[in-house]
């Protein structure tokens, strides 16, 4: 929303029982879009500042590449050769590709009925089989909790954090050919 300058986007969740997609949609949120600005130039002056690698890689010898320690986990990362790993990772492949234009499409579809609902001044529409809300909604309000600290160092607030509970996200990276070589 922030790069092509949308006022809303759409989030889906797909319902398994139901077999039907969920769609929500999502408005801007500024104060969130700003904090992402705020944390990626964090995070690009650590680069800029060589904190994460060395500026001058040519000293470095390259090396064997070894499993990697997976933290906490007491697991290495293995190869798996066979024809159904090669498939589903295909199918997987596959499917991001198929996802990527599908959502170039319905970005597409809705800034068309976006500028149909704006010529007709409606904020909710309906026709064709579907009813469409683009109603403005109030920002988000957020508790800026480095502004309090800095404000109050007095006050530890580790206490005051939640912990979610674990996850295991399944994050899939498609490695260029000749990498490990």
């Amino acid at each position: 929303m922030d790069v092509a300058g949308y006022e809303w986007g759409a989030f889906a969740v797909f319902n398994s029982e139901l077999w039907e997609m969920i769609y929500f949609d999502v408005p801007r949120d500024q104060e969130l879009i700003d904090l992402i600005h705020e944390k990626g130039a964090e995070f690009w002056n650590l680069v800029q500042t060589e904190e994460f690698y060395p500026a001058d890689w040519s000293g470095v010898e390259k090396t064997e590449t070894r499993p990697v320690e997976i933290p906490d986990a007491k697991q290495k990362i293995i190869t798996i050769e066979s024809e159904e790993w090669a498939a589903a990772v295909e199918r997987l492949r596959d499917a991001k590709e198929i996802l990527t234009e599908a959502q170039a499409l319905e970005k597409e579809a809705q800034a068309e009925l976006m500028k149909l609902m704006e010529a007709a001044g409606a904020a909710a529409a309906e026709g064709a089989g579907a009813r469409i809300y683009w109603i403005p909604q109030a920002g988000r309000r957020t508790f800026d909790v480095k502004a309090f600290a800095k404000k109050h160092p007095e006050i530890d607030l580790a206490p005051f954090y939640k912990i979610s509970a674990e996850t295991r996200p399944f994050r899939p990276f498609f490695l260029r050919s000749g990498f490990n070589e």
